[in-house]
């Protein structure tokens, strides 16, 4: 990506990794990380999308300290990703103050991968619907219970 000093204030992440099939001239499988920038008026910014490996901690860290390096001065209030370790060990070492929150896409998609295939559709459209409230809960177990 091009060295693009960042501006303003960010103040939050959402940040991701992508698998490549297959890395530069026949080396091992490579991760793209993927970082979008959020500012409190709610524009967002593609701030970052460079080669990891396998996602890991070593990636992440590099990949946040050229974000601080471009001009990210003050840590992110959030920041959003999914499940991958490196993210979440590398975040503090750079933006100690940033608060971290994993992904509700990909918890639901976790969560529907542990049920029964017949229910996912009906348990999917609650959960997208009412999210983890009261009333999406007795959506679910209506489901599961009329099956």
């Amino acid at each position: 990506m091009a060295e693009t000093r960042i501006k303003g204030q960010t103040v939050r992440l959402h940040l991701g990794g992508r698998h490549t099939l297959r890395g530069a001239q026949g080396r091992q499988p490579m991760h793209m990380l993927v970082v979008i920038g959020a500012t409190n008026h709610g524009d967002k910014e593609l701030l970052a999308v460079v080669d990891g490996y396998h996602e890991s901690e070593q990636s992440w860290l590099e990949l946040f300290n050229d974000l601080k390096r471009r001009g990210m001065t003050n840590a992110p209030k959030i920041a959003v990703g999914d499940g991958a370790l490196g993210f979440w060990k590398a975040l503090p070492q750079v933006f100690g103050e940033t608060r971290f929150q994993r992904c509700w896409m990909h918890k639901t998609g976790n969560v529907l991968d542990k049920l029964p295939k017949f229910t996912v559709v009906g348990i999917g459209a609650c959960l997208c619907s009412k999210g983890a409230t009261w009333s999406g809960l007795m959506c679910i177990s209506q489901i599961l219970i009329s099956r």
